[in-house]
C-alpha cells in the first residue's frame, strides 16, 4: 500500500529555500515597478483628459456655418 503523505524530497528543500530569498528580493524591486507604472498611467490619462483627446464625439473641423453669411467673410 502506498503512503498518503510521501517523504519530503530532500533535493527540493534547497530549491524552494532559494526560490523564497529570491522572492523576498525582487518583491520590493516589483512594487517599485508598480507604483511606477501606476503614476505614468495616471500622468498620461491626465495629460490626455486635459488636451481634449478623450471626448467621445469630435466634431469635424471646418466652417460652423454653411449659409449665405459664411460665404461672405473672407479668408
Amino acid at each position: 500500500m502506498q503512503q498518503l503523505f510521501p517523504r519530503r524530497n530532500p533535493f527540493r528543500e534547497p530549491l524552494l529555500r532559494r526560490l523564497d530569498r529570491a522572492a523576498e528580493r525582487i518583491n520590493p524591486f516589483l512594487i517599485v515597478v508598480a507604483i511606477g507604472l501606476a503614476v505614468l498611467d495616471a500622468s498620461c490619462l491626465i495629460a490626455l483628459l486635459d488636451t481634449g483627446s478623450l471626448t467621445a464625439g469630435r466634431a469635424v473641423p471646418g466652417p460652423t456655418s454653411t449659409g449665405p453669411a459664411a460665404s461672405a467673410v473672407p479668408y
